[in-house]
């Protein structure tokens, strides 16, 4: 009996008393056959989703329908998909679309399809990656590993831009991880303001002079050979003191 023949003929048990519940049992008898006949033709590729029709939103449930499977959807309260291997943004997409559509969260996702939570977030944040980048993870020239180590990037130009080194030069994950933390750094150290220049000794004799004729902090600014004083006053009568000192006026 072929693959094929197999998987249809254990599949079209969904049809009896379709709007009877399908006992769990039952399921995971086809899905054992569908293992066993997939291992024996060396398919063991092959994936298999299954979905109750009831938890189908109806527009998603419309979606699957081709002329000559209208019937059978609207009957199987069951409906077993069988795909091959995703790439990592097909499988991507794939949980988006579960969370997006029968809201479903990740905890619920992973425990559908036999991951961990975490593998799933990992993947649903490949989708944040640029459209180009994802392209080439889809097409195989960047793996997931490439991809992860791309996200701790935040700016996108310069994930598309590692990402190009990556593929020109084959580089390994580990080798990845190592250029993505050194084009950090280096975007960090850019960020970084320029420390202030050191304050010349005429400049800081001049405060300290200041700072003695007034009573209080003061701070000469330059910028080149223009600049401004700044003086500090920690209440009204404080300042008044202060421009009274500088008008010549009698303090009070």
């Amino acid at each position: 009996m072929e693959f094929k023949e197999l998987v249809g003929r254990r599949r079209s048990i969904r049809y009896f008393l379709p709007y009877r519940p399908v006992e769990r049992e039952k399921i995971q008898i086809i899905m054992e056959a569908t293992r066993l006949a997939s291992c024996a033709v060396n398919a063991s590729f092959l994936r298999a989703i299954v979905v109750e029709r009831d938890k189908l939103p109806r527009d998603v449930l419309e979606s699957l329908k081709v002329p000559t499977t209208t019937l059978q959807l609207d009957m199987a309260p069951v409906h077993i998909y069988f795909y091959g291997n995703l790439n990592a943004i097909e499988e991507a997409l794939a949980y988006r679309r579960l969370a997006d559509e029968f809201h479903l969260k990740q905890e619920d996702i992973a425990s559908a399809v036999g991951k961990d939570r975490a593998s799933v977030a990992n993947f649903l944040r490949l989708l944040k990656l640029p459209e180009e980048i994802r392209t080439e993870v889809a097409t195989g020239r960047l793996s997931m590993g490439h991809a992860r180590a791309l996200l701790a990037l935040t700016d996108e130009g310069q994930q598309r831009s590692v990402a190009r080194d990556i593929i020109a030069r084959s580089l390994s994950v580990r080798e990845t991880e190592s250029l993505v933390k050194n084009a950090a750094e280096g975007s960090s150290a850019d960020r970084t303001p320029a420390a202030a220049p050191p304050v010349d000794v005429h400049t800081r004799a001049a405060e300290d002079k200041l700072k003695f004729l007034l009573g209080t902090r003061v701070r000469i600014v330059r910028r080149g050979t223009r600049g401004r004083i700044e003086i500090d006053f920690g209440s009204e009568e404080e300042l008044i003191r202060i421009f009274d000192q500088l008008t010549d006026r009698e303090v009070r």
